[in-house]
């Protein structure tokens, strides 16, 4: 798989997305091999193993970046692939490189927007790092707030 996402909105069913590139000229006996590592995106459950392998989800709940109700939550992984080409055109190897996952949430709270700091922890089945958070909707003391992190293995985690 080069990619993988899941979606999920209060009051209504979690899609996935997930798309995958078959290369039938690789075989199981071609000369290397790039092993799917299981990564710790996860809560209490088994590893998460994507967008390189399996895709696993849980069921437990989350928690915001603050203190609040959980409108939607979006996960999306994504790896680059580097094809290797024999003498008559036919991919005959691959490098999986550049993981990355972004992730995002929509909190309805009565924290406002400024209690959100950039570079702190989103934890969404991982420790993202939020890049930006954005207040959509304010009203009473009831703000709608947006928060976006990435996560990186080796240089956010």
């Amino acid at each position: 798989m080069t990619t993988a996402s899941a979606k999920w909105q209060r009051g209504q069913a979690m899609t996935m997305d997930v798309a995958a590139t078959h290369f039938p000229d690789i075989s199981g006996s071609a000369t290397g091999s790039i092993t799917p590592e299981a990564l710790a995106l996860s809560q209490t459950e088994a590893a998460l193993v994507l967008p390189t392998g399996k895709v696993w989800f849980g069921t437990n709940g989350i928690t915001g970046a603050v203190a609040g109700i959980v409108q939607a939550c979006s996960i999306s992984e994504t790896v680059q692939i580097q094809e290797e080409e024999d003498n008559d055109g036919k991919i005959v190897a691959l490098a999986v490189h550049s993981y990355k996952a972004t992730a995002s949430m929509e909190i309805l709270t009565a924290v406002a927007l400024s209690s959100i700091t950039l570079g702190d922890t989103l934890d969404v089945f991982g420790s993202f790092k939020i890049t930006s958070a954005d207040e959509k909707f304010s009203k009473g003391g009831t703000h709608t707030i947006s928060v976006e992190g990435i996560l990186i293995p080796g240089v956010t985690a």
